[in-house]
Formats: structure tokens, C-alpha cells, sequence
């Protein structure tokens, strides 16, 4: 016996409220053999971002999630309730990055960092399987001075930027010290 209309999967994605289940994402992170013994160890931070219309510039952060690196596979959740700032609803198309930051500054990629990315998932995917199979080449830094991985854009907040007056490469879209 049911009560109400049954459900149905082919209705249109509708804007979710923040405490909407369906606009979650989950899945679990994996550390592939190959970078296994590379015994990547520190702070696993798992980012989502909108995706860029621009292909040389990284698209703005929407969620942030602080976890540890201890064991692996690594069962993740992702909603609403992991955006720093409201910069727009939870949902669409998100690039999914997780990195391993030995260093522990969320601002900082260092040489031997162990990440990895899935350009394009839709918000309410289940069962996310994102592979650390990729290793950071060479230092770089979020907060200019160094090379900007993809390009430039919006800063994860903090005061750590340049200087008055710095120059950041042309990409800065806010003024130094603005989260």
C-alpha cells in the first residue's frame, strides 16, 4: 500500500534548499597503488568548484571538507553545509578536487602532494569514486607569488595574500586581503 504518488526520477533537477538530502554528494575517495607507496601523509582537503567557462582559469569555490588522511578507502559526504561562504546554491555541474597537503595550508601545493580530480560531477551523485592518482610536479601557491595552478581566482579567504599594492599576475579579481 502506498501513500501518495509514487516517486519520480525523470522530474526536472529543481534548485535544492540547503537541507535538501538529494543535493549532497557521495562517494569515496580511493589511493591507488601506484601512489600508495609514495605514503602520502597530512590533511585531506576535498574541494568542489563551479566549473570555468574558461579552460585556463579554475572555477569558484563552492564547498571545502577538512579530513584526515589516515585510511583509505574514504567515505565522503558533500552538501550545502560545506560552503564557506554563500556564493550561490549547492548544485549543477561541480569539479571535484581532493588533494593530501603534508604541509597542512589549504594555500600551499607542495612538490610530492598526492590529489586528484573529476572535471565534472552533477550535485546529487551517489557512489563518486575519485582516484588520488595524480602527484604535485613542483610548489606552488593559492595566495600568488608563485605559479597559479590553472589560472587565477577567488581566494579561500584568510589574510595571507601579497602586500598592498602586489601585483598577482592579473588574475586578482579582489582586493588583497578580502576573503
Amino acid at each position: 500500500r502506498q501513500h501518495g504518488p509514487p516517486p519520480h526520477p525523470a522530474a526536472p533537477p529543481q534548485p535544492a534548499a540547503p537541507d535538501d538530502p538529494n543535493a549532497t554528494i557521495t562517494g569515496v575517495i580511493v589511493l591507488p597503488a601506484a601512489t600508495a607507496k609514495t605514503k602520502p601523509t597530512g590533511t585531506l582537503y576535498l574541494v568542489a568548484r563551479r566549473l570555468s567557462d574558461n579552460p585556463t582559469a579554475r572555477g569558484t569555490l563552492i564547498a571545502v571538507k577538512k579530513m584526515p588522511a589516515t585510511s583509505f578507502p574514504l567515505p565522503f559526504s558533500l552538501s550545502a553545509a560545506d560552503m564557506p561562504f554563500q556564493n550561490g546554491p549547492f548544485d549543477g555541474d561541480l569539479t571535484l578536487t581532493a588533494r593530501i597537503d603534508r604541509d597542512g595550508d589549504p594555500m600551499t601545493h607542495q612538490k610530492g602532494d598526492v590529489f586528484g580530480t573529476l572535471p565534472k560531477v552533477r550535485v546529487g551523485s551517489r557512489d563518486v569514486k575519485l582516484a588520488l592518482d595524480q602527484i604535485q610536479k613542483e610548489a606552488e601557491s593559492l595566495a600568488g607569488g608563485g605559479p597559479m595552478m590553472g589560472g587565477g581566482g577567488p581566494m579561500m579567504g584568510g589574510n595571507s595574500g601579497p602586500p598592498a599594492g602586489a601585483s598577482m599576475g592579473g588574475s586578482a579579481r579582489l582586493p588583497p586581503g578580502h576573503p
